[in-house]
């Protein structure tokens, strides 16, 4: 993750002198996170997201989930991580991120309707960065569950996103229907 930086808070309306200390312990995190210092980076991610500065507790909720996923194989902290993030950063960027993610550890857990309420969630909060790979999670969601056709018509959609990797993902996967 990229460290953050106060006009990124900016942006936001939310720099404040805590603020400021949550983007310093954030960067910090990011720093021994690339260090390869995975318990300092999930102490410093916990520290800001409890914090409860919206936007910097929110990516530090998601990072500290990222960090639980990938270092640790923790799903079910994971899963944590990424709701917390979600009910932080609601109606931002970092939501629609989280909830993308969550959707992922929802469908690994066996929750396919959770999983599909967050990918929906995350289409729904117009980031683009998050659309296609959202709306191609939910092609997969309906074809898993037999409904070939609202998995075209999420492929479809997928493919007219704009991401080219999802879209030929998306190309293959009608294909196959």
């Amino acid at each position: 993750m990229d460290q953050l930086s106060r006009s990124d808070l900016a942006r936001l309306g939310a720099v404040t002198a805590n603020a400021q200390e949550g983007i310093n312990i954030f960067n910090h995190g990011v720093e021994c996170e690339r260090r390869g210092n995975w318990s300092a980076a999930r102490d410093a991610f916990t520290r800001v997201a409890n914090m409860g500065v919206r936007y910097v507790s929110a990516r530090s909720a998601l990072n500290l989930g990222i960090l639980l996923e990938e270092q640790w194989r923790d799903l079910a902290g994971a899963r944590r991580a990424y709701e917390w993030a979600a009910s932080l950063g609601r109606d931002t960027d970092v939501a629609a991120g989280a909830d993308l993610l969550l959707g992922n550890v929802y469908a690994l857990q066996g929750d396919g309707n959770a999983a599909f309420r967050a990918f929906r969630r995350a289409y729904e909060s117009g980031v683009p960065s998050v659309m296609p790979k959202a709306i191609f999670a939910i092609g997969m969601f309906y074809e898993n569950v037999g409904d070939p056709r609202g998995a075209r018509l999420s492929y479809e959609a997928a493919i007219e996103a704009g991401d080219p990797s999802i879209a030929s993902r998306a190309t293959a996967r009608l294909r196959a229907l």
